[in-house]
């Protein structure tokens, strides 16, 4: 009787004792990440170009990287007018160029966007401007839909020029048609 009772205990050490160490086991984490985010479901983002665009210039390696910016930001904001940077580039004349998406969370086209946009880097002023996105130039924006766009600060528009733009946030206020 005691080589039974013996013979279960081992047997279910031995069992429990494997099952306890595999479920804890670093590379078996790490393989269930991996399978999380192979099963995660990437939703593209809708973009379009404005009727202003050259669509002749801007190859496929340029579309993916967009698209995979966009997909990076998520769904568009609901009841607003985002204005998310992609990259930002100092010209020589001390003029920055922001190339960024403009993206409609309302749920009506909108189009004719006057807007004031600010650049904050830690809750100070780098940059003000006013911007006008008109329907013949930038287009009408549908609901959810983004769209790249660039815009220029000119040197008179510049408050701190010694602040590096590398976290910045595009704080606005702007008005619409639709």
């Amino acid at each position: 009787m005691e080589k039974i009772i013996l013979s279960i205990m081992i047997f279910i050490l031995l069992f429990s004792g494997c099952s306890f160490s595999s479920i804890n086991s670093p590379s078996n984490t790490e393989d269930m990440k991996k399978e999380t985010e192979q099963q995660e479901i990437i939703v593209n983002q809708k973009y379009s170009f404005g009727p202003a665009a050259d669509l002749s210039i801007i190859d496929d390696k340029t579309k993916k990287e967009l698209q995979e910016v966009l997909n990076k930001l998520g769904d568009v904001p609901k009841n607003t007018i985002s204005f998310n940077g992609i990259e930002v580039r100092a010209q020589e004349d001390g003029a920055i160029v922001i190339d960024l998406f403009i993206r409609n969370g309302y749920s009506c086209e909108i189009y004719n966007i006057d807007s004031k946009l600010d650049i904050i880097v830690n809750e100070e002023l780098v940059a003000s401007g006013d911007f006008f996105f008109s329907k013949e130039e930038f287009g009408v924006l549908t609901s959810n839909m983004s769209r790249p766009w660039s815009i220029m600060y000119y040197p008179e528009n510049i408050k701190n020029k010694e602040i590096k733009l590398e976290n910045y946030i595009i704080k606005s206020t702007y008005q619409y048609e639709f």
